[in-house]
C-alpha cells in the first residue's frame, strides 16, 4: 500500500530514482517533524478541553489519527531511502503502511462527521435528536474506528508471502493471492469512502452557506462578521480536504490496477508510481494542516492555546463551531462611519501564499541541490541563475510570516517584525529577481553575438562583480526601510505597516517605491529588447534544417516573456496609485480599499514567480536539466548519452532556450 520505493518488481522495471530515494524521504522528514510537533501541541491543548460538544469529540479523534499516522513516517523514510535492512521493507508493507492508510481514512471519515454536525446545528438548529448528544458522537466514533480497522486489518494478515529471498519485492509481491484480491477490494472501498464524504461535504457546506447568506440578508448589520467567519471556516475545511486528498484519489485506482494487472507496461507503471508518491505526500501533509482547522474552527482551542502561550486572544463575535463561553472581546472597534478599515478579508490570499510557499520552497531546494553539485564550470549564466535562486529562496523564507500576519493570528511583536523586516525582504528579493532575470536575458543575447568587443562582459569575474554591485545597490535602497526608527503606537487591530512609519520613514518609503518601479521599467525594457533580438535572430533560421528546434525555442522565449509580464506587470501598474493612497493624496475610503486589495492580488502574482523560476532553470541550465532528468528516470536508465555535442551552431542556441 505505502510502497517501498526500494522494492522492485523485477530487474526490468525499477521504481528507484533520486526522487524516491532522496527528495521524497527528505520531504517526509519535514512533514514528520512539523506534523508531530503541531499535533503534540494540539493533543496537549485538547486534553485541557472537556468533551462537551460532539464537534470537539470529532476533533479529538482526528488528532489521535494524525498522531498515529505521523508515527509511521520514520519507517517509510528509512525504507524509501534504502538505508534500512531488507526486513524493514517487509515491516513497512505489512504494518506501518496499513496503519498509515487506516488513519488517513479515519481522518477523512471524521471530516464528514464534522460537516454533518455543522449542518444540523446551523441549518436545522431546532431539530432535536440524539445525534446531537456527546454519547452518540462517541459511539459513532467507535464505529468509525472499528469499521476502518476491519477493512484494513486483512491487509496485514494476508501480507504473508515473506521469506528471506522475498524482502526486496514490491509490497504487492509480499501478498498472497487472496491478499492481492483484498488489497484491490479495500482500495475500492476506501476510495468510495473518500468520494462519498467529499460529495456530502459539498452538500453540507453549500446548505450552510445558503443559510448564513439568508440570515445575512435579513440581519445585515448584526451578521456581517458571522458571514465572513463562516465563509472563512468553510473555505478552510474544503481547501485542506481537496488539496490533501483529492489528487491522491484521482490516481489511486489506476495505480492499484497497475499493481494487480499485467496490462500496464513498465513506463506506465513508473509514471503511476511517481504520481501516487507525490499525491500521497499531499495526503501526508494533512497532518500539518489539520491544526490550522482546529485553530480556526474551535474557540476553546484558541482560548487554551493563547492561555498556554500567555497571549491575549483577539476575537469578536460568536463561534458557531464549538464555543463554550462567550469571551469578552478586548478590541471592539466602534461603529463609526469615519473609520476606514482597509486591511480586511485577507484570509483567501493566505491559502494561495501557502501553495506558493510549498511549491517555491521545494523547487528552490531542488535547484539549490542541483547548482551545488561538483564539477560545474563557472559561467556568467550559472552565476546569474545562482543569484536569482538565492533571491527566490530568501523571498520564500519570508512568506510564512506574511501568511501568519494576514491570517490575523500574529502577536503584536510579530506584526511589527513583519512590517520592519519580512515585508522589506519580500520586496528586496523581488527586485533582485527582476534584475537578475534581466541579466539572464542579456547574457543569452550576448552569447549569440559572439563579438570579441564584448567578450570581457561575459567573463565569470565580471558577472560576480556585477552581482555584488547589484546586491549592494538594492540593499542600500531598501535597508533604510528596516533601519529607520518606527513610531510607538498602541496595539489595535487593522494596523497597516505605513502606520508605524515616521514622517521621514514615509518619505523614504515613497522614494524607494519610485526607485524600485524605475528598476522594474528599465530591466523590463532590457528583457523585452533582448528577447526580441534573440527571437529575430532565431527567426532568420526558420528555413534551416533545425527548424523544429528553432520553433520550440521561439515558443519557449515567448512563454517565458509572457510569464514575466504576467507576474510583475500587474503589480507595478497598481503600485504607485496604492503608494499615493497611503498618504493624504487619496481620501476616498472605498478607493483606498479597492487599491489595497488590488495591490494584494497583484503582489500574489508577483510572488508566484517563485513557481516559474525552476522552469527557467530547466530551460537555461544544462546542469539543472541533467539533474532533473536523472531524478525522474529509473536508476538503470539514469545514464544518458552525451555524444551529441557536435551539432549545428543554431541548435546550440536553441538548447539554451
Amino acid at each position: 500500500m505505502f510502497n517501498s520505493s526500494t522494492n522492485s518488481s523485477g530487474s526490468s522495471c525499477s521504481n528507484s530514482t533520486v526522487i524516491t530515494r532522496t527528495v521524497i524521504p527528505l520531504i517526509y522528514c519535514l512533514i514528520f517533524v512539523v506534523g508531530l510537533l503541531l499535533n503534540s501541541v494540539a493533543a496537549w491543548i485538547f486534553l485541557c478541553i472537556s468533551s462537551e460538544k460532539s464537534f470537539i469529540v470529532y476533533l479529538k479523534n482526528i488528532v489521535v489519527a494524525d498522531l498515529l499516522m505521523s508515527l509511521t513516517f520514520p519507517f517509510k523514510i528509512l525504507a524509501d531511502s534504502e538505508i534500512a535492512p531488507p526486513q524493514l521493507n517487509a515491516f513497512v508493507c505489512r504494518y506501518s503502511a496499513v496503519v498509515f492508510y487506516a488513519n488517513m481514512y479515519i481522518g477523512i471519515s471524521f471530516f464528514g462527521l464534522i460537516g454533518f454536525d455543522r449542518y444540523y446545528k446551523i441549518v436545522k438548529p431546532l431539530f432535536t435528536s440524539f445525534v446531537h448528544t456527546v454519547r452518540y458522537s462517541k459511539v459513532l466514533s467507535a464505529i468509525i474506528w472499528l469499521s476502518i480497522t476491519l477493512i484494513t486489518l486483512p491487509n496485514m494478515i494476508l501480507t504473508n508471502e515473506i521469506s528471506e529471498a522475498n524482502y526486496s519485492r514490491k509490497c504487492i509481491g509480499l501478498k498472497s493471492e487472496l491478499g492481492k484480491q483484498w488489497h484491490e477490494v479495500s482500495s475500492y472501498i476506501c476510495t468510495g469512502i473518500f468520494w462519498i464524504v467529499f460529495l456530502l461535504l459539498i452538500i453540507f457546506y453549500t446548505s450552510i452557506s445558503k443559510k448564513i447568506y439568508s440570515s445575512y440578508k435579513k440581519f445585515r448589520r448584526n451578521s456581517d462578521f458571522a458571514k465572513r467567519k463562516t465563509s472563512r471556516n468553510i473555505f478552510t475545511i474544503m481547501f485542506v480536504f481537496v488539496l490533501c486528498f483529492a489528487p491522491y484519489h484521482f490516481c489511486r485506482i489506476p495505480y492499484t490496477l497497475s499493481q494487480t494487472s499485467s496490462q500496464f507496461n513498465c513506463r506506465s507503471q513508473r509514471a503511476l508510481f511517481l504520481a501516487k508518491e507525490f499525491t500521497l505526500l499531499l495526503s501526508a501533509a494533512n497532518v500539518c494542516l489539520d491544526p490550522v482547522i482546529y485553530f480556526f474552527l474551535c474557540q476553546p482551542f484558541r482560548e487554551r492555546l493563547y492561555q498556554k502561550l500567555h497571549l491575549q486572544l483577539k476575537t469578536s463575535g460568536s463561534d458557531h463551531s464549538c464555543q463554550q463561553s462567550k469571551v469578552h472581546k478586548k478590541f471592539t472597534m466602534p461603529n463609526n462611519a469615519s473609520q476606514c478599515y482597509i486591511k480586511t478579508e485577507l484570509e483567501p490570499f493566505t491559502y494561495f501564499y501557502y501553495l506558493i510557499f510549498l511549491t517555491g520552497f521545494l523547487g528552490s531546494c531542488f535547484a539549490l541541490w542541483a547548482f551545488t553539485q561538483k564539477g560545474q564550470k563557472q559561467k556568467c549564466m550559472s552565476i546569474y541563475l545562482t543569484n536569482l535562486l538565492t533571491a527566490d529562496f530568501l523571498l520564500t523564507l519570508a512568506l510564512p510570516v506574511k501568511i501568519i500576519v494576514d491570517l490575523g493570528v500574529a502577536p503584536w511583536k510579530l506584526q511589527i517584525f513583519h512590517c520592519q523586516v519580512t515585508a522589506c525582504l519580500i520586496y528586496l528579493n523581488m527586485y533582485l529577481s527582476i534584475i537578475f532575470l534581466g541579466f539572464v536575458s542579456m547574457d543569452r543575447y550576448l552569447q549569440l553575438m559572439h563579438s570579441s568587443k564584448i567578450y570581457r562582459i561575459q567573463e565569470p569575474g565580471f558577472a560576480k562583480i556585477l552581482s555584488a554591485v547589484v546586491w549592494t545597490m538594492v540593499l542600500l535602497i531598501t535597508v533604510p526601510n528596516m533601519a529607520i526608527p518606527i513610531k510607538a503606537i498602541e496595539e489595535r487591530p487593522n494596523v497597516r505597516c505605513i502606520d508605524f512609519k515616521t514622517k521621514f520613514g514615509r518619505d523614504w518609503h515613497v522614494f524607494t517605491n519610485f526607485v524600485c518601479t524605475a528598476i522594474f521599467l528599465n530591466f523590463s525594457a532590457v528583457i523585452l529588447i533582448s528577447n526580441f533580438l534573440v527571437v529575430r535572430q532565431l527567426y532568420q533560421n526558420k528555413y534551416s534544417e533545425s527548424y523544429t528546434n528553432v520553433k520550440k525555442a521561439l515558443v519557449s522565449i515567448l512563454l517565458l516573456t509572457a510569464a514575466y509580464l504576467l507576474c510583475f506587470l500587474p503589480y507595478h501598474v497598481v503600485r504607485i496609485p496604492y503608494t499615493l493612497s497611503q498618504s493624504d493624496a487619496i481620501t476616498s475610503c472605498s478607493l483606498k480599499q479597492t487599491l489595497f486589495h488590488a495591490k494584494e492580488s497583484t503582489l500574489l502574482f508577483a510572488v508566484s514567480n517563485l513557481c516559474f523560476d525552476p522552469i527557467l532553470y530547466y530551460r537555461l541550465s544544462n546542469v539543472f536539466r541533467l539533474k532533473v532528468t536523472e531524478a525522474f528516470m529509473a536508476s538503470k536508465q539514469a545514464k544518458v548519452s552525451t555524444d551529441e555535442e557536435a551539432q549545428h551552431r543554431s541548435e546550440q542556441w536553441v538548447q539554451r532556450y
